[in-house]
């Protein structure tokens, strides 16, 4: 593998026409015949078992490197051998049409971020297709639920089609694969990730038709509507990181939203998990983190990846309310998100603040530079208002106080604002030592601070439990509408 992963590294291509062939082998899973893992994040590792296999291109195969990724384009062929002939096999190239035994697949044209997001996969999968628009979709179920494929096909008919009529663009082939694994028996766990022509969904076999709505509003609407919101619009962008904000906490917006259109979930609870999402950024201890702290920290703590996600989502709430104020509702945030979907060409991949300011002025004549910088950029917390919104009503939420200036302390990795008489104090924190890990990062007075700090060249750990203080916050009562 290194030997081939070098040749590539030292080989130009300046436009060439090279065939390389390479064979792949998977190593055989002999642990858990049946499932993926439960474990972690593991079902984004390939696996092979007597009865499917599963993998993603980034994730499993040797791509080429070259100068310029954006310009290169490539044809491939992928041939399928020694795989039981009564096996599904499908990815985003399409179907491998069992009854005839076809074997081999090509596109062309590709670049290598079309290679590197496809989606393989094969087995004892079984088919649940469905047409919407013109559009097939081939829908495949490995595993035992407790649900009917039926009701599953139900469900994703709906987002599907909520999502079609919503965004009125659907720049992906005719042909579109979903596939559905088991993740385990009994394990709890729901994952996904939408790739270049595909998504998949990842559930253990104990969820329930009862738990679908949960299942959708967890994870299968968000996943699809990456397929609008997704990272074809950051790819090219060298801070794409800067960028998940959008791509992640808008997509989560949207899949409440599509959700309720769809009459997967009610309007109130929509309104609950608007509430949810708001109350989970304000308490977040990284909430007025600002975003070159965000995208160079988010790998290293969960906690901080999550407010992509939360503030995010709260964000396109907000800008909804603010787009609308500022043309006299005349235009809404989905507008704007279409004008972008439409603009894929000369956004190139490229999308950042400047251009999503350019296009609302262009497009709306709108500016939000400024709250751009001063919510996303710089950090600074902002409130529910929008014209949206029915009514109010206050509740009471807990912030922690860490004892010491846990924002300014993080981004310049040397403790600061220590207040005396604290319980970081009386745990051993001080002004001037170097933060050099957070271990452990509390949101509730019952859960221990863990911070690993050096003080004159000995590290060692300071372990104290924070002070829960309450304010009053106003969240969403009641909508007017969510159209």
């Amino acid at each position: 593998g290194e030997l081939i992963k070098n040749a590539f590294d030292s080989y130009q291509y300046e436009g060439l026409e090279e065939t390389i062939e390479i064979l792949y082998s998977i190593e055989y899973n002999t642990e858990n015949n049946n499932y993926l893992p439960c474990e972690s994040n593991d079902y984004f590792l390939p696996i092979i078992t007597d009865d499917f296999f599963h993998f993603y291109s980034d994730k499993s195969l040797l791509l080429p490197n070259t100068t310029n990724h954006s310009m290169s384009l490539y044809n491939i062929t992928v041939e399928w051998k020694n795989f039981p002939k009564h096996w599904q096999i499908a990815n985003d190239i399409g179907i491998v049409n069992k009854e005839t035994e076809i074997k081999a697949q090509s596109a062309n044209n590709l670049t290598l971020g079309d290679i590197g997001q496809m989606l393989f996969f094969g087995g004892d999968y079984r088919k649940e297709p469905f047409q919407i628009q013109d559009i097939n979709f081939h829908t495949f179920v490995y595993g035992d639920y407790h649900f009917n494929d039926s009701d599953l096909k139900d469900f994703l008919e709906k987002v599907a089609n909520t999502n079609l009529n919503l965004w009125k663009h659907f720049d992906k082939s005719r042909d579109y694969v979903i596939s559905l694994t088991q993740k385990g028996e009994d394990c709890g766990r729901i994952g996904g990730r939408n790739m270049y022509n595909s998504f998949a969904i990842y559930m253990s076999g104990n969820f329930t038709t009862e738990q679908l709505p949960l299942i959708f509003t967890k994870a299968f609407t968000h996943e699809f509507t990456h397929t609008w919101i997704g990272g074809n619009f950051i790819s090219n962008n060298p801070e794409w990181e800067k960028m998940r904000w959008f791509v992640e906490g808008f997509c989560e917006y949207y899949a409440m939203l599509i959700n309720v259109k769809s009459g997967i979930i009610s309007r109130e609870k929509f309104t609950t998990l608007i509430n949810d999402n708001y109350i989970k950024y304000l308490t977040s201890p990284y909430a007025q983190v600002d975003l070159d702290y965000y995208s160079k920290n988010y790998n290293y703590s969960s906690d901080l990846e999550k407010v992509a996600y939360t503030k995010g989502a709260s964000f396109a709430f907000y800008l909804d309310g603010y787009i609308r104020a500022q043309s006299n509702s005349k235009f809404t945030l989905t507008d704007y998100i279409r004008h972008l979907i439409k603009s894929n060409k000369e956004i190139n991949g490229n999308l950042d603040f400047e251009l999503m300011n350019a296009f609302t002025n262009q497009y709306l004549k709108i500016d939000i530079s400024t709250i751009l910088k001063k919510h996303i950029e710089t950090g600074e917390i902002f409130t529910l208002n929008s014209p949206l919104i029915k009514s109010n009503k206050t509740i009471k939420i807990t912030l922690m106080d860490y004892g010491f200036d846990f924002i300014e302390s993080a981004k310049r990795e040397i403790i600061t604002g220590v207040k005396k008489n604290s319980m970081a104090y009386k745990g051993g924190l001080r002004n001037g030592q170097k933060l050099l890990s957070i271990k452990n990062l509390s949101n509730s007075v019952s859960d221990a601070i863990v911070l690993e700090v050096e003080h004159k060249n000995e590290s060692f750990e300071v372990e104290y439990y924070p002070v829960g203080k309450e304010r009053d916050v106003k969240i969403i009562e009641n909508l007017i509408t969510i159209d």
